[in-house]
């Protein structure tokens, strides 16, 4: 079942008995202990400290495995219609979509979308469009000046809403069955 068919149904939702809030509108995942979760994330980051030669750090942002089957999220937040990915940990997210049997990556741009909304609208690009320089959709993006980096516009990705993101995942679920 798709998040818009739950959402469209004439049929009530079911109700928190707590608050007016509807339950599933609610997000499936929060931290049930944010200051740990706080304390482990400037842990981390404090093992890099300046006088070391080692970068910093970057993660994947979502990291699903069912069935043996994978779903991948990568949230970048747009600046100037743009967002920029070096092209190092773009090669990494390419051999991880390769490497992983039936595996979906989403790379989604935002500006100051707020997810709890379901119309605001965000920007989605999968992974397999990219590696397959779909509309040449990865020449488009080369940083002319440093080659080190792709900058991503608005204009190469999907502008829909988080709704449609939602469809997007719940159909893609509904694959890794």
């Amino acid at each position: 079942m798709s998040y818009d068919s739950e959402i469209d149904s004439d049929e009530p939702l079911p109700k928190n008995t707590k608050s007016d809030v509807n339950w599933l509108d609610l997000p499936k995942f929060s931290l049930k202990y944010p200051e740990l979760f706080l304390r482990d994330r400037r842990n981390l980051g404090n093992i890099i400290i300046n006088r070391m030669n080692t970068s910093g750090g970057t993660d994947i942002d979502w990291f699903i495995e069912h069935n043996g089957h994978f779903m991948i999220f990568e949230l970048k937040h747009m600046n100037d219609d743009v967002m920029t990915i070096s092209k190092a940990l773009m090669q990494a997210f390419e051999i991880l979509y390769k490497t992983l049997e039936k595996c979906h990556f989403f790379l989604i741009g935002y500006d100051e979308a707020d997810f709890t909304k379901p119309e605001e609208f965000i920007w989605f690009l999968e992974l397999g469009s990219w590696i397959n320089n779909k509309d040449g959709i990865k020449d488009k993006c080369i940083d002319k000046q440093i080659q080190k980096k792709y900058i991503i516009e608005k204009k190469v990705m999907r502008k829909i809403t988080v709704r449609q993101l939602r469809s997007i995942i719940d159909a893609t679920w509904d694959d890794m069955k």
